[in-house]
C-alpha cells in the first residue's frame, strides 16, 4: 500500500523517548515545513525502510534542535537505500547530539540547500556513509567551523573536512557555502543582525518562499529557518 502528499506543518514536535519523526514504508513524498523539532531522544527525524521505494523527505523552513540523548543519535537520519531521495531547503540544524544530518544509505534526490548548521561546541554537520551522485547539490549552506583537523563534513565516510572551501573545491555538487566561526544567530536561532553572513546569502528560486514564522524570504534569502527583518 503506498500513501502519498503527507504534510507535516507549522507545529512543534518535542519531548519524544524515541524519534521525535518517524518515516517509513511506500510513503511517497512527505513535506515537514515551519516546524520546531527539538529535545527528542533519539533523532528528530528518522527515515527508515529497507524495503521503500517511493519515499521522499521534504524538509523546509524549520528547526532541528538539541535531539539524542548522549553522543549517538542526529538531528536527520536518512537510511533509505532504495527511496526517492531527500530536498532540505531553509532549516537550521543546532546542537543535536552527534550528527546534524546523516545520509547512511541513499538513492535518488539529495538537495541540500540554504541550511544553517551550527553547534556551540564542535559537531560534525554532515556525514554521508555513500558517495552521492554529481546529480546531488549541496550548496549556499552556512556550516560553522571549528578550526584544523576538526572535521565538519565527513563525505562517503572517509572524506573529511574541515574547511567549507575545501569541501567544495573538492566535488562538483557543492557550491556557494559559507564557512564562518560565528553564524551571529540569537538563542531562538533567528538572525542577529544583517551582520551575520547566513544574511541573504542563500539561493534564489527554490520554491520556499516564507520562513518558519511566515515571513517572505528576501531576495537573495537569508540562509536558515529565519529571514531577517
Amino acid at each position: 500500500r503506498t500513501i502519498d502528499n503527507v504534510l507535516i506543518q507549522n507545529c512543534t514536535i518535542s519531548g519524544s523517548i524515541g524519534e521525535g519523526i518517524a518515516l517509513s514504508g511506500n510513503s511517497g513524498d512527505i513535506v515537514i515545513d515551519r516546524c520546531v523539532i527539538r529535545d527528542n531522544e533519539g533523532d528528530g527525524i528518522l527515515a527508515q525502510e529497507v524495503g521503500a521505494t517511493t519515499l521522499k523527505l521534504n524538509l523546509s523552513s524549520s528547526i532541528i534542535e538539541t535531539n539524542g540523548l548522549g553522543n549517538s543519535r542526529n538531528g536527520v537520519t536518512y537510511n533509505i537505500p532504495n527511496g526517492s531521495g531527500l530536498a532540505l531547503y531553509h532549516n537550521t540544524f543546532y546542537n543535536n547530539a552527534f550528527l546534524g544530518l546523516n545520509i547512511w544509505t541513499h538513492s535518488g534526490e539529495a538537495t541540500i540547500v540554504n541550511n544553517t548548521f551550527h553547534a556551540s561546541t564542535h559537531k560534525t554537520h554532515l556525514y554521508t556513509n555513500v558517495a552521492l551522485s554529481g546529480s546531488s547539490e549541496i550548496s549556499n549552506n552556512c556550516f560553522t567551523e571549528f578550526g584544523s583537523s576538526r572535521w565538519i563534513i565527513n563525505h562517503n565516510a572517509s572524506n573529511v573536512f574541515d574547511s567549507v572551501s575545501d569541501f567544495d573545491s573538492a566535488y562538483g555538487f557543492s557550491s556557494g557555502n559559507v564557512g564562518t566561526t560565528d553564524p551571529l544567530l540569537n538563542s531562538d536561532l533567528a538572525l542577529q543582525s544583517n551582520a551575520s553572513p547566513c544574511y541573504q546569502a542563500g539561493k534564489n528560486a527554490t520554491g520556499i518562499t516564507t520562513d518558519i514564522l511566515g515571513n517572505n524570504y528576501r531576495n537573495p534569502p537569508s540562509i536558515g529557518a529565519y529571514e531577517y527583518y
